[in-house]
């Protein structure tokens, strides 16, 4: 279920969640949502899933916060709680992190050191 040795793709991937991640990201991401969840001791409530594409239908439902990209399929956007500017690619999920931290005020502390 872990990766021993990553593609590129897979290695971005796993850099968000750093030890967990799904040995095949399309057709598991529901066992790799409920694995994260469970390691890290969340409740779906606290999560928010950002996804584009059918396969991401299940774990999107669980989620407390629905994210998706500008470009996801009419499937996703139709239960997207929040849809970035940005298509998939482009900046849409470092535009949801940015998104995250101003609403539980913490958007300051991070770009205070760059000043």
């Amino acid at each position: 279920f872990f990766f021993k040795q990553k593609t590129a793709y897979e290695m971005r991937i796993c850099d968000w969640s750093s030890d967990v991640c799904s040995s095949d990201l399309q057709t598991h991401k529901l066992i790799a949502y409920e694995t994260l969840k469970k390691t890290l001791a969340l409740e779906d409530e606290q999560i928010a899933y950002c996804g584009d594409d059918l396969p991401d239908l299940s774990p999107l439902k669980k989620a407390g916060l629905r994210c998706a990209p500008a470009n996801a399929v009419p499937e996703i956007l139709a239960i997207a709680d929040w849809v970035s500017t940005r298509q998939g690619g482009q900046g849409a999920v470092r535009e949801l992190a940015e998104f995250i931290l101003k609403t539980q005020e913490r958007w300051q502390a991070v770009y205070e050191p760059y000043l």
